[in-house]
């Protein structure tokens, strides 16, 4: 039976997320679509699909992507959409894992170290936990190995390229 998703609510498909986790089946293209749908009903204006966009063309050239860049790209006010970063990003996490790719939003960081793509602790530790919760066997935590994640981000990103 297939869930017809194009009259649901941001509330209803909120609850269709949280029951497809529950369930571990966040792999489930429903679970996928769900995620596309409700982004496009964030009330906030963060566009999913321009913040994939992004981050993919930036592990593309090997480059680290701002936090904020993200909601210039998506038209938004980075004052009123700052607080919501980090489930848009936890969204993206769930994302590509679900696709089999690796955590892309290990790139995105504070614009003061968008050239180096070192992480804030809270930001670290943010990362981590939300990568371990959509299914990511992060490994430590230590900025050793968030480069190391990183540069699998890069890795990937030259091989889908070059395939």
């Amino acid at each position: 039976m297939s869930i017809d998703l194009s009259n649901k609510t941001a509330q209803e498909l909120d609850n269709l997320l949280t029951n497809y986790r529950r369930k571990g089946r966040t792999q489930d293209p429903v679970f996928l679509e769900i995620l596309r749908l409700r982004e496009l009903k964030n009330k906030n204006k963060l566009e999913f699909d321009r913040s994939l966009e992004i981050v993919m063309a930036a592990a593309r050239d090997k480059k680290f992507v701002a936090y904020k860049a993200l909601a210039v790209a998506s038209g938004a006010e980075w004052s009123k959409v700052h607080w919501e970063m980090s489930n848009h990003l936890q969204q993206m996490l769930e994302y590509t894992f679900a696709k089999g790719w690796p955590p892309l939003s290990a790139i995105v960081v504070n614009a003061e170290n968008v050239r180096t793509g070192e992480m804030k602790e809270s930001a670290r530790i943010g990362f981590l936990k939300g990568a371990r919760d959509a299914g990511y066997s992060a490994g430590g935590d230590t900025d050793d190995d968030i480069r190391k994640i990183q540069a699998s981000v890069f890795e990937w990103a030259e091989q889908a390229v070059n395939t």
